[in-house]
């Protein structure tokens, strides 16, 4: 029971599936005397599906497939850690499945931002860095590319990420 008031505002969080800060209110009326109101206010970040490691995406070896590090949030697992280089801004994850062979993943002038990448083995909740690079020689706008060499069934997480905390969209191959 709401006594007569007026209007009440009431703020909480929800999780929108659309990328980017998202706003979006309900307003709950009454016709009982001086026309009470409820307004709800929901204010929420919405992310990009491969945010989290738990939430990576399975590539194949020889295919590119386009991404965004924009409204991703900082992997605070692995920030601050190096993997080949420092974990410093927002990332999205991929996996791949080792081959017995080498496996290079790129961003390597395919990228509108400072792109990083790092390779893991493990699982999500005890990761092992493999290594990583940053500005790889012959890549233009900063952007790089990283081999290893994969041990056949083995399950590798790949971490594009940005320098200094910057965000933006690439094609990874």
């Amino acid at each position: 029971v709401i006594p007569s008031l007026g209007t009440i505002t009431v703020d909480v969080s929800f999780s929108p599936t659309s990328i980017g800060l998202q706003n979006s209110s309900v307003t709950i009326t009454s016709d009982a005397l001086n026309d009470p109101s409820l307004v709800v206010n929901l204010t929420g970040q919405g992310t990009v599906e491969n945010d989290l490691c738990g939430d990576a995406i399975a590539v194949d070896c020889n295919t590119t497939v386009s991404g965004t590090t924009l409204s991703a949030t900082l992997d605070t697992d692995v920030t601050g850690t190096s993997c080949g280089t420092n974990i410093t801004a927002p990332g999205v994850w991929y996996t791949v499945e080792g081959v017995g062979a080498n496996i290079t993943a790129s961003t390597c002038n395919q990228a509108d931002y400072d792109t990083k990448i790092s390779v893991f083995t493990g699982d999500c909740e005890l990761l092992t860095c493999v290594g990583g690079q940053d500005d790889f020689p012959g890549c233009s706008g900063f952007t790089t590319e990283f081999t290893w060499a994969s041990e056949a069934n083995t399950t590798y997480y790949i971490l594009v990420h940005g320098f200094g905390g910057q965000t933006g969209n690439f094609d990874l191959t």
